[in-house]
């Protein structure tokens, strides 16, 4: 059973895979990642929201529903700046470094849980953060920039896109974690009322991000690409069985075996690992030699820093 739970956390790490895969198609066929994002929101809210008021009544204290709703719905609002800063990067830049860069951002919850919960920092995880830092410059010295056939590369400013992304994934992971710190969050918040107020938290991102727009005809025609529709619901569908049938399943399994320290590095590196393979096959990507090398900096960084 242990060997099918990390089958189960490899296999979410490839989804996401999946989902950065999604978000750079998109991008390419020049469409509308805000859009994208809303109708992944709008699907998702709508399920879940019916699930919660299916379900009993949360038995979390007011005060502390509230808090872990705020905690979450900020989370939603980072990873929706996420998702869009990032595809706006891989638009003109390497799609596997851009997605590499980001998912960096493991480091925010870690430093935030040392500095206001007193997470202990031992040598490893101090050397795990140092990794990660060192494989952020590596992708920052490094001059050859690998290439999609026919794109611009030099175009627009990538390197810009990749470090908001790479804040708004370290926002996204601390307002995520943060309820957890407290127990009785952890027993009285569900799974779907914490997938509710993520994704309603993808919905203050998009007005935030697209209020100029919102107005224009021209914006919303977009609606009516069969494309987009199909990518979106892909992403609903992906979600639903990814979380409640692998990811949660799988950190059951492996966690049964006291080794649940390793869930979140087993889904992170394979995913870091992943995105690059797809985009030196699939896109035809270049990488030079210190990409690579800040690939396995990075991975092995964040392994330093999951360890307990």
């Amino acid at each position: 059973m242990f060997i099918l739970g990390v089958i189960c956390l490899v296999a979410t790490g490839l989804f996401w895979v999946l989902l950065g895969a999604i978000v750079g198609a998109v991008e390419r066929r020049g469409l509308s990642t805000a859009l994208l994002m809303l109708l992944l929101a709008s699907g998702m809210v709508a399920i879940c929201g019916c699930v919660v008021v299916a379900l009993p009544a949360s038995t979390l204290p007011p005060r502390q529903y509230a808090l872990a709703a705020a905690s979450l719905f900020c989370a939603g609002f980072f990873d929706y700046m996420l998702f869009l800063t990032m595809g706006r990067a891989m638009r003109n830049g390497p799609n596997g470094i851009v997605w590499t860069v980001a998912q960096s951002g493991v480091i925010f919850p870690f430093l935030f849980g040392v500095f206001f919960y007193s997470v202990p920092v031992t040598l490893v995880r101090g050397l795990g953060m140092g990794a990660v830092l060192a494989a952020l410059a590596c992708n920052g010295l490094s001059k050859r920039i690998g290439e999609i056939p026919g794109s611009n590369s030099s175009a627009g400013n990538w390197r810009f896109w990749m470090f908001l992304a790479f804040l708004s994934a370290g926002g996204n992971q601390v307002f995520t974690n943060w309820p957890s710190y407290y127990e009785g969050i952890r027993d009285g918040f569900s799974a779907y009322s914490r997938t509710f107020w993520l994704y309603a938290g993808y919905l203050a991102g998009f007005a935030f991000s697209e209020n100029r727009r919102l107005f224009q005809r021209s914006y919303w025609r977009q609606f009516g690409d069969r494309q987009l529709w199909c990518f979106a619901g892909l992403w609903i569908v992906g979600t639903l069985v990814v979380n409640f049938w692998l990811t949660f399943r799988g950190i059951d399994l492996v966690t049964a075996h006291g080794l649940g320290a390793i869930c979140y590095p087993v889904m992170v590196c394979s995913c870091l690992v992943g995105f690059p393979v797809y985009s030196t096959l699939a896109l035809r990507e270049r990488c030079t030699f210190l990409q690579w090398a800040a690939l396995t900096i990075g991975v092995v960084g964040i392994v330093m820093i999951s360890v307990e």
